[in-house]
């Protein structure tokens, strides 16, 4: 299996930490989040996976040259 380089890699990391954000934010509604409603983020599915893929993203975002 030849890994992807460059671009490609870039590309990669950041999807991969997309998805693994989606999850873990759907994680944590499953098993800590908000059955009363109150809470802005927790009380809905959508918008908990939404906020762990952002999470992801931001962690995988190339920040520019080096």
């Amino acid at each position: 299996m030849k890994w992807p380089s460059g671009r490609a890699w870039t590309v990669t990391r950041v999807a991969g930490l997309a998805v693994a954000g989606a999850v873990a934010g759907f994680l944590y509604y499953s098993y800590v989040g908000c059955e009363s409603g109150g809470c802005a983020i927790t009380s809905s599915p959508f918008l908990t996976t939404g906020f762990g893929a952002a999470m992801g993203l931001s962690l995988g975002w190339p920040s520019g040259p080096r």
